[in-house]
């Protein structure tokens, strides 16, 4: 890279990217350095050294000076890091290596674990590496992958001869191997395992980001899938006993003597949480103003999402399940001028939305999933009410029910429309509570 730079050093450009491309290169490099403790220490002092050398290099091109003793200082590091045979730094020895083979009558073999369902071959992508952190090799753009890992893609490409490769699930490896990043060539590591064949990705919806890498860099058709069912949480344990003190406190009057004893246990609650750095109060100098911070925070809780369960490539979800995502999806609030379902359904049981108790907002939230649900299974929004934006936001979480509904079937179709060589429609991609139209299921 940076002798391809010196090329183009007199393009500020070019001496630019070298520089960037070098910083990017090291935190990664000592990073996975560090993934060897009995190593670290003199790999890293290296790498910093290389490190150096190189920007010597680019620097004294730039400026008209002589390259070669910063080269030989180079080469003094690199020779010196090679020696303490890293893992991976320096390649991976001679084919087969050491990682996934099995000898058999003296001779070594690359093993490739999967099974055969008559013409069709299930197998997990192997390996990045062996020993260092895998989280940290997932995305390596520094280190080749090692023998093991090119004969897997080699086999399923030549000796299986699929017609196509299916990676399921966010995500696999091969598109964030090293080298180019655009424009790939034939020796470069992602177009060497995607080879001549077709690749269909089952991605989920919402992984707009990385599903652009597997598109751009592993030649992959996306059929996205469904998140879980999302809910807002519910209190439990501890969390949902300081929500029933502070309700106690909150009806206890001020003149009764189990006041201060209410307010002592929603302070030793809280210490015993450890939730007064998050809200910014002294559990030593409790108050009535801190009552109402902690109950604020449980509200906040509450109406954070979280995920139900998984969900299943192609299969149904039940009612129950279509309900707490569609109430998710009009979850989304705007204030007074453009409210959500949640705080249009709090005002008609007159409640301040802004002001709810967490026992309030779980009072709401199970209302707004029940009329949904009540929707879904055919009853008229009018006979629950007479509001008419709680009844146009009721209908129209109605319409998002019928769209999650259609994506089930439409996840596995669009599957089976790929591998028949058919046409995915393009649609873009996002978090269905963000962007509700993109959960029936496209590319």
């Amino acid at each position: 890279m940076v002798r391809l730079a010196l090329d183009y050093i007199s393009s500020d450009t070019a001496y630019t990217a070298a520089i960037k491309t070098i910083d990017k290169w090291t935190p990664e490099m000592i990073s996975l350095a560090n993934s060897y403790p009995e190593k670290a220490q003199q790999a890293v002092r290296l790498i910093g050294n290389m490190t150096e050398a190189l920007k010597a290099v680019l620097e004294n091109a730039k400026t008209g000076k002589s390259t070669e003793a910063s080269w030989n200082l180079f080469y003094q590091f690199k020779n010196e890091f090679q020696s303490l045979s890293v893992p991976g730094f320096n390649g991976w020895g001679e084919a087969p290596g050491n990682i996934m083979t099995v000898e058999r009558n003296g001779k070594k073999y690359i093993v490739i674990p999967g099974i055969l369902f008559g013409n069709v071959f299930i197998g997990p992508e192997p390996q990045r590496g062996w020993e260092a952190d895998v989280e940290k090799l997932y995305h390596s753009t520094v280190v080749a992958p090692p023998h093991q890992y090119l004969a897997w893609y080699a086999w399923v490409n030549t000796v299986f001869n699929a017609d196509a490769q299916v990676h399921i699930g966010r995500h696999a490896t091969y598109e964030w191997l090293p080298r180019k990043q655009v424009a790939l060539s034939s020796f470069d590591f992602s177009q060497i395992c995607a080879g001549t064949k077709p690749s269909v990705y089952i991605y989920i919806v919402d992984g707009v980001g990385e599903g652009i890498q597997s598109k751009r860099r592993g030649y992959a058709v996306i059929v996205d899938h469904l998140t879980p069912p999302l809910k807002t949480t519910q209190l439990y344990g501890d969390l949902l006993e300081l929500s029933s003190l502070i309700d106690t406190y909150s009806r206890t009057p001020d003149a009764s003597p189990l006041k201060a004893e209410y307010l002592e246990s929603i302070r030793n609650m809280v210490i015993k949480l450890n939730i007064a750095p998050e809200i910014n109060i002294n559990p030593e100098n409790f108050t009535e103003d801190d009552v109402e911070k902690v109950d604020d925070y449980l509200v906040m809780l509450q109406q954070t999402l979280m995920p139900v369960g998984l969900h299943t490539f192609g299969l149904t979800w039940t009612d129950e399940e279509v309900a707490l995502l569609a109430a998710a999806i009009v979850s989304a609030d705007g204030g007074p001028s453009s409210p959500s379902l949640q705080r249009l359904i709090a005002s008609s049981m007159g409640m301040d939305f802004d002001k709810l108790t967490a026992i309030q907002a779980e009072e709401v939230n199970n209302r707004t999933v029940d009329w949904i649900l009540q929707i879904i299974r055919g009853r008229a929004p009018e006979t629950l009410t007479d509001d008419a934006q709680i009844i146009e936001l009721l209908n129209r979480a109605k319409g998002y029910a019928y769209l999650i509904n259609q994506s089930f079937g439409s996840e596995m179709n669009s599957l089976l429309d790929a591998l028949n060589g058919g046409f995915i429609t393009p649609r873009s991609g996002n978090d269905p509570i963000r962007k509700p139209h993109g959960t029936s299921n496209r590319q």
